[in-house]
């Protein structure tokens, strides 16, 4: 603080003027709460993606298991083995029709992206279940269409592309 002028304040604030052996030095005083702050935001950082990770689940199988596994499967950025995992583990605990219009649409996805055409019978497979259980599930309806498509066989293809224009027009 500057006895004349008030407290100190731009560019020279926290700057104290001392004399040591007839010399002056200027020195920053350091606000231990400026140092706080960081650190109490990298701590939060990292809570935050050890919850996301989850890096408490334990490593043996069962219920734990198979719940981290649909999450990291259903998380942004996931890749397609690790959101069909994630479906897979959804459907052990839950089965339902969109839980498997979805696992037949990344199914899907992995025939683009491996050229592997046993993923078709497996989509397949599932797209039927989710039919099974919802008749009028428009992902599962419109999944059959493109795999009909996929396959070459249009008149299939144009059938299910009509009748999911039905279901959600």
């Amino acid at each position: 603080m500057d006895a004349r002028r008030g407290p100190r304040r731009g560019p020279l604030r926290g700057l104290h003027a001392e004399e040591d052996r007839g010399e002056m030095a200027i020195t920053r005083r350091l606000n231990p709460l400026k140092l706080l702050a960081p650190l109490l935001a990298l701590g939060a950082t990292l809570l935050v993606l050890h919850a996301i990770n989850g890096a408490g689940a334990p490593a043996s199988g069962g219920a734990a298991a198979d719940a981290a596994t649909a999450r990291a499967g259903l998380l942004p950025g996931a890749t397609t083995d690790q959101r069909i995992a994630g479906l897979q583990a959804q459907l052990r605990a839950a089965p339902d029709a969109e839980g498997y219009a979805g696992l037949g649409l990344e199914y899907l996805q992995k025939v683009r992206e491996s050229g592997d055409p046993s993923y078709y019978a497996r989509a397949e497979g599932v797209l039927r279940e989710a039919l099974r259980l919802d008749p009028r599930d428009f992902t599962a309806t419109s999944g059959l269409g493109s795999l009909a498509l996929s396959r070459h066989d249009f008149a299939a293809g144009l059938a299910l592309g009509e009748r999911a224009r039905r279901i959600n027009p």
